[in-house]
């Protein structure tokens, strides 16, 4: 996967990183101080891009347009976010950026575009990318109940409820997402770590 990492501060990358580490980073990546033009950018499939570069030089909502038109990747990292989210059907990704060095070389290393969809959950989650979100569903039937009584929607998509979504994710075995389903799927997954 063509990457390039953006950074505005070099210091900031050395925080976070050995020079060894550093040293794999700039042999598995580009690496600018300058955000390059959007020409420049279409070679690329994934950009991650610190949030204050972008913000300070206004270009925020023109470069995620761009990402979004041109359908590539973007990561945009700063240690002001606290809560890592991932959005635009999993095409763009906010993350805290010790989080966002510490993650970086081993998913560029290890991840080849043939390997599967959901490459941003994969960096976020690792490969076993299935259990938090498994986790988090189970937090939902808590609260919620069965999804057959609740018919919770997901957003932008009035059709699909979040029981057919999940069941497209993470191909059940079963017709019904239950709680009792969630906790089979989770003592599976616990296996297999």
């Amino acid at each position: 996967m063509k990457t390039i990492v953006i950074d505005d501060r070099k210091e900031r990358k050395r925080q976070h990183l050995t020079d060894s580490e550093v040293e794999r980073l700039n042999s598995i990546s580009e690496i600018s101080e300058n955000l390059p033009s959007h020409q420049e950018l279409e070679e690329y499939s994934l950009l991650a891009i610190h949030e204050s570069l972008l913000k300070e030089s206004n270009l925020y909502n023109e470069i995620v347009s761009f990402a979004k038109k041109n359908d590539k990747l973007l990561i945009l990292f700063s240690g002001g976010i606290t809560q890592n989210s991932i959005f635009e059907s999993g095409k763009i990704m906010k993350i805290n950026s010790a989080e966002f060095y510490h993650k970086i070389i081993p998913f560029l290393s290890n991840y080849s575009e043939n390997n599967g969809e959901y490459p941003l959950l994969k960096f976020l989650y690792g490969e076993e990318w299935r259990l938090p979100l498994l986790l988090r569903y189970k937090n939902l039937l808590w609260k919620y109940g069965t999804t057959e009584s609740s018919q919770m929607e997901i957003q932008n998509n009035e059709d699909a409820n979040i029981e057919e979504v999940i069941r497209d994710l993470l191909m059940p075995d079963s017709d019904s997402i239950t709680l009792e389903w969630v906790e089979k799927r989770l003592t599976k997954y616990r296996e297999t770590i």
